[in-house]
């Protein structure tokens, strides 16, 4: 594909360079035709960084393709990656925590300063101090916490994600580390950087005299609560650099229909640069808006729309959980589909313990119909030592349901101790009476915790041994009780759960066979599917479509307080929905239920509704 001039411009530019790409503008293109041109002109290693590994890869892999014979003198990587590379090549040895890990010593932390700040809170005070760079001088809320938990770390060799950039600014700043041998340093996406990755890039400016380009969009700024420094930090490299700005203003992905909209409701910001941003496609969309009455008419009509309209379809949304409704619906359907980024309905905590428990129901149907292996040890012990194994997974798989249960019934652990120690080595056929006969003792027990949790919980283990008896027999008839019993419970819990029940309802078979049918787990690998059937339906947020594309897309949810949403900032939410409607190529359908009133961003992108 040729260049055009403003991308030719970019390419042949000497010196530090603030590129703001658009939307669907090339920019990886240009990045890499640059990167190119930068290594034929003269020796040197080249370094190439972006925020994810999958970015990371495809521009490494485009630099090489138009630089032949250059491979060895170029690096690209996550800021991570290359970071965690600095320190292997010090010879410093250190292992990385995960975020559980994380979690861990923040708490033992915690519990030494004795600060009262629960974790979660804790968790996004340590990661806004690492990057802003002022885990070491912080004051106030926390920070003796965060001085311990660092402490923890270093004493142990250890390190958490955020420490591999910060470490190695640290690093460099001592002299204990040294920077990457580069003559160019290329970053991508760089409106998402935060303090610590502006700070590992100077120091690499300033220790190798590296020309550095960064390119980004301050119109796709929208990750604030990560720290992201948006245009700010844009403003700052042309100003601190002495970086040339230029523009790729032409947008190569969407249909004017769709993008003038767009760019309509993102000039509303004040704080942005000044661009323009121009249609390159001819050819016109379609961009419509449709006004269901609630969530479930929307996700019919997505429904619809798709069989009338098969193929290339991405539906958005602000908030993940938004999503679940029109999962259901589309494996309602069966419509193939892909939840990306967050966490699809069935992977959610609350349905997890609900399949949970029906798998133990499961157990309990099978100890019922086992043999008795006491009258056939002597005639064949290898059956009967097969029946014991058996005997033992379908009894800790019963444990394990009645733990989640007992858990969701929200009632305190003194009480879980005691109806747990109550029916312990009792035949399930015993339990419901065992129930009736211990009510003083119950009701003694779970002085803290409610009747109606109480009820809730002693009503389960009642009705224990009916389900598993009925369950190998009337699946349905089984899930009609499980689903009344679901009905005792929180309204928080009883709403999801009972909608995992009506689809599980939908399906045949036995329990296990249904549960296998509505997680997936049918032996094939989901992505692998995904990217075998093109007409797959891929359900995400608009955070998570940020980078993407897709021919067809709804966004859903189009209401006020959802979009913008009553916790964002507003330029910031503008800035967001810009990103969801420039994801289309072709087709835009915005949904907004009647339930709620329509979001003020329709009318700032210029477009009417009717009714």
């Amino acid at each position: 594909m040729a260049l055009n001039d403003e991308q030719q411009s970019a390419v042949d530019h000497h010196g530090n360079l603030l590129l703001l790409a658009g939307a669907g503008s090339g920019k990886t293109m240009v990045l890499a035709n640059r990167s190119a041109a930068l290594l034929a002109s003269g020796p040197g290693n080249l370094v190439a960084v972006s925020f994810t590994k999958d970015s990371a890869t495809e521009l490494g892999n485009r630099i090489r393709k138009l630089a032949p014979g250059n491979e060895k003198r170029i690096y690209a990587g996550t800021f991570h990656a290359l970071a965690s590379s600095q320190f292997r090549r010090a010879g410093i040895p250190f292992k990385l925590i995960n975020e559980s890990g994380q979690r861990l010593y923040l708490t033992k932390a915690l519990a030494k300063t004795e600060e009262p700040i629960e974790l979660d809170d804790m968790v996004k005070i340590l990661e806004k101090n690492k990057s802003n760079m002022t885990h070491n001088t912080c004051t106030g809320p926390g920070a003796k916490t965060i001085f311990a938990y660092q402490k923890m770390l270093d004493d142990e060799d250890l390190k958490d994600f955020s420490d591999l950039i910060v470490g190695a600014v640290e690093g460099m700043q001592t002299g204990r580390l040294k920077p990457i041998p580069m003559r160019w340093l290329l970053g991508d996406e760089f409106q998402d950087a935060d303090e610590a990755q502006y700070a590992w890039i100077r120091m690499h400016h300033e220790l190798t005299n590296a020309e550095v380009t960064l390119v980004g969009d301050d119109d796709q700024s929208i990750y604030a609560f990560r720290h992201a420094m948006g245009y700010s930090g844009m403003e700052r490299f042309a100003r601190e650099f002495g970086a040339s700005t230029l523009y790729l203003s032409r947008n190569y992905r969407c249909a004017p229909d769709i993008l003038n909209p767009a760019a309509r409701l993102v000039s509303q910001n004040q704080h942005r640069a000044p661009k323009r941003i121009i249609p390159a496609v001819l050819s016109p969309g379609d961009l419509s808006i449709i006004r269901p009455l609630n969530r479930d008419q929307e996700s019919e009509l997505i429904v619809n729309t798709v069989h009338e309209d098969p193929g290339g379809w991405a539906v958005l949304t602000r908030t993940n959980r938004l999503l679940d409704t029109l999962e259901l619906k589309l494996q309602q359907a069966g419509l193939p589909y892909t939840r990306l980024g967050g966490t699809g309905f069935w992977d959610r905590h609350e349905i997890k313990r609900v399949l949970g428990i029906l798998e133990g129901v499961v157990a309990g149907s099978r100890i019922i119909a086992m043999p008795d292996p006491g009258r056939r040890t002597v005639r064949d012990p290898i059956r009967a030592a097969a029946v014991e194994k058996a005997m033992k997974k379908h009894q800790a798989d019963i444990r394990h349901a009645l733990h989640m249960a007992l858990d969701i019934c929200n009632i305190d652990q003194h009480l879980t101790d005691h109806l747990l120690g109550l029916i312990k080595k009792q035949p399930m056929s015993e339990w419901a009476s065992i129930m009736e006969r211990e009510k003083a003792s119950i009701k003694e027990f779970g002085v803290d915790s409610g009747v109606k949790s109480i009820h809730s919980a002693t009503l389960f283990i009642s009705l224990w041994h009916g389900w598993c008896k009925v369950a190998g027999q009337d699946t349905d008839l089984m899930l009609s009780g499980f689903s009344r019993w679901l009905e005792t419970l929180l309204p928080s819990t009883a709403e999801p759960s009972g909608w995992a029940i009506a689809a599980l309802h939908r399906v045949h078979g036995t329990i296990a066979q249904r549960i296998a049918y509505a997680t997936g787990k049918n032996g094939a690998d989901p992505k692998d599917s995904a990217k075998a059937d093109q007409n797959n339906i891929v359900l995400t947020t608009m955070h998570s479509a940020k980078g993407l594309e897709w021919p067809k897309v709804f966004v859903i949810g189009v209401e006020e307080g959802m979009i913008p949403h009553l916790d964002g900032e507003l330029e910031e939410e503008r800035r967001l929905f810009y990103v969801a409607m420039t994801r289309a190529k072709q087709r835009l359908v915005l949904s907004s239920v009647r339930e709620g009133n329509v979001s003020p961003f329709i009318a700032e992108c210029g477009l009417e509704t009717f009714g």
